[in-house]
């Protein structure tokens, strides 16, 4: 598989002569690490579509050492028109049916991940390209887990029970693997948990919000959160992005959405997550509507009590809704935008700020952003119209109304 090399990092170097042609090597091995890596070269496996013979895949120390190597900042394959970049996330083909892992497909739709589907693509995030020529590029990559069973075999000390939807463990275990293994981008995204206002996570989007860290890699303060500051177990353990904000010190399960994981935010004195089930609930009065609708970021108290025009039903309503999140409505990442945007703009309603075609088009702007069409917003309107919130959720850390 020929490739175009783009962006060298390092001034290149010449060559004493043209290198040999090397057959293409097979696919990345898969991603179960090793307690100790061997100082020679490995097999890497065939080429699942391809039936080409096994060719050395050299070890990153190698390829740092040897000079006809040069590290590049991106390439691109010639049949492709994608262009990888140095962290970007990439499928990576899986080895051939006689060797595969045999375990859930990440991708197909199976959220319980039980049943075994046969072949997948592994995900990994590229950290380094060295190319020698068109023929030899290789990438030290950083492998994500995307199966319970995975990091079990890679001794975890702390698996999950499960990882539902799409849903991936980021690790510290890095390997080579052949250009030709790369199949295409894998849009990952870090899910910071802490956010109130975080960018929409749809239930087929891949996301990582803890990581696997080998002893190895450890700080000393990670080894001693895990009671093993000496090294005597010196087993990888899941560290996640965010500690649980909680004060039931449970973490965040946000598939599948709708159940008794679903949290809200306290944006006015905690400025963080509690799980429903933990807070208390007080009758919905004008007054409570009121102190939730007044707990927009960056916005004086005089914009609340200012008389202006009556800002539209559906956006009033909207800004008296909870931050929420893990809800049929709200999603994975939860309506933080969504809401504290509503409560801007009744702000700037009742405080006189803006014009009324200022008002206008504002209002116009916050429909189309989060309405799909106009049908859409009308059934929406009519559903919050003629239900509205009977009850307020009690913060149990600060006491108030979210």
């Amino acid at each position: 598989m020929a490739i175009g090399i783009k962006a060298p990092r390092k001034t290149p170097r010449k060559a004493a002569g043209a290198p040999a042609a090397k057959p293409a090597p097979k696919p990345a091995p898969k991603p179960k690490p090793m307690a100790k890596r061997k100082p020679a070269a490995k097999k890497a496996n065939k080429v699942a579509k391809d039936d080409v013979d096994v060719a050395d895949v050299p070890t990153l120390a190698a390829l740092k050492k040897d000079p006809a190597f040069r590290q590049f900042g991106r390439f691109k394959l010639t049949d492709h028109d994608t262009i990888f970049c140095r962290g970007d996330y990439v499928f990576v083909l899986p080895p051939p049916p006689d060797d595969i892992y045999r375990g859930p497909d990440p991708f197909d739709g199976n959220d319980d991940r039980v049943a075994p589907t046969g072949e997948y693509y592994w995900v990994a995030r590229i950290c380094d390209i060295f190319g020698k020529n068109a023929e030899e590029v290789y990438l030290d990559v950083q492998w994500c887990f995307t199966d319970v069973l995975q990091l079990k075999e890679t001794g975890c000390a702390n698996p999950p029970a499960v990882l539902r939807g799409r849903e991936l463990v980021i690790s510290t275990f890095h390997d080579v693997i052949a250009v030709q293994s790369v199949s295409d981008k894998a849009h990952v995204m870090e899910y910071n948990e802490s956010l109130p206002q975080h960018d929409d996570i749809d239930t087929d989007q891949p996301f990582y919000r803890s990581t696997l860290v080998r002893y190895t890699d450890m700080t000393a303060e990670q080894k001693a959160s895990i009671g093993d500051p000496k090294g005597k177990a010196r087993r990888p353990y899941i560290f996640p992005l965010n500690e649980p904000s909680c004060s039931c010190g449970q973490p965040y399960e946000p598939l599948p959405l709708g159940e008794s994981s679903s949290m809200v935010y306290c944006r006015q004195k905690c400025q963080r997550w509690y799980h429903s089930a933990c807070c208390s609930s007080k009758s919905a009065t004008a007054r409570l509507l009121l102190d939730v609708q007044r707990s927009a970021p960056d916005l004086p108290d005089h914009a609340f009590k200012s008389k202006g025009p009556l800002p539209p039903t559906h956006i009033v309503l909207a800004a008296q809704s909870a931050l929420a999140r893990g809800t049929e409505a709200a999603g994975i990442a939860g309506n933080g935008k969504r809401v504290l945007d509503a409560r801007r703009l009744v702000a700037h309603y009742n405080a006189g700020t803006m014009s009324a075609f200022e008002l206008g088009q504002e209002a116009a702007r916050w429909g189309e952003q989060w309405y799909d069409d106009e049908e859409e917003e009308e059934e929406e309107e009519e559903e919050e119209g003629s239900e509205q919130r009977d009850e307020v959720y009690v913060c149990p850390g600060c006491g108030w109304a979210v």
